[in-house]
């Protein structure tokens, strides 16, 4: 079973393309709960996401300070079963990506993270996978992998300051770390740079650590 989370800090253009695909893939019936991380968004993004959502009660919706991106990990990991899927609000996924990923998962061995490279198109994936030192934040990944490590530290890798936060502990564990060949989301900072500099200059954006 899979526990969706979805994080938005402002960027509602990127929100209004972001979302809608976040919840297209939501629609797969292994997606038990959704939980929506609202980091104070200003400039309607919140607005939006509560007007697709209603009542719906598969989703849990909740507004408050978070800062750093993987503190969402933290507070999903210890009430998620299988599997954790995370996207943020400036990714969109070709139709089938979460399926794609869950097809991958069931195909391979010992697979704890998996997702697509970022590029400006959306591309579906086969079962074919490359091994990676590290995924990033957006993709399918193992609860058990988290939770064996104790969750996201600030840093795990003393004197490696590059290594922060949920890359550091993918760095650490032992499941594989893999991205799917000839696959991709679009990254919308990528595709709309301007639009992204702006956001930047209002401090619109959280550091992912």
């Amino acid at each position: 079973m899979i526990t969706a989370i979805y994080l938005v800090h402002n960027r509602i253009e990127f929100v209004r393309e972001s979302f809608p695909a976040f919840m297209r893939e939501c629609e797969n019936e292994l997606v038990k709960n959704v939980m929506v991380y609202d980091d104070l968004s200003t400039d309607g993004s919140s607005e939006f996401i509560v007007g697709l959502i209603k009542d719906n009660p598969k989703y849990n919706y909740t507004r408050q300070f978070i800062g750093t991106s993987w503190k969402q990990i933290n507070a999903t990991y210890p009430i998620a079963q299988d599997w954790i899927f995370k996207m943020d609000n400036d990714i969109v996924p070709p139709v089938g990506y979460l399926q794609n990923l869950v097809d991958v998962i069931q195909s391979q061995s010992n697979i704890g993270f998996v997702g697509y490279h970022t590029d400006v198109e959306a591309k579906l994936g086969g079962t074919d996978v490359s091994d990676a030192r590290h995924i990033g934040g957006v993709g399918l990944f193992k609860t058990s992998a988290i939770r064996v490590l104790g969750g996201v530290k600030e840093s795990i890798f003393i004197g490696e300051k590059r290594f922060h936060g949920f890359t550091a502990l993918q760095e650490k564990s032992l499941f594989r770390k893999c991205w799917v060949k000839d696959a991709s989301v679009i990254d919308l900072s990528r595709v709309h740079r301007e639009l992204q500099s702006g956001y930047i200059e209002k401090g619109y954006t959280r550091p992912v650590v």
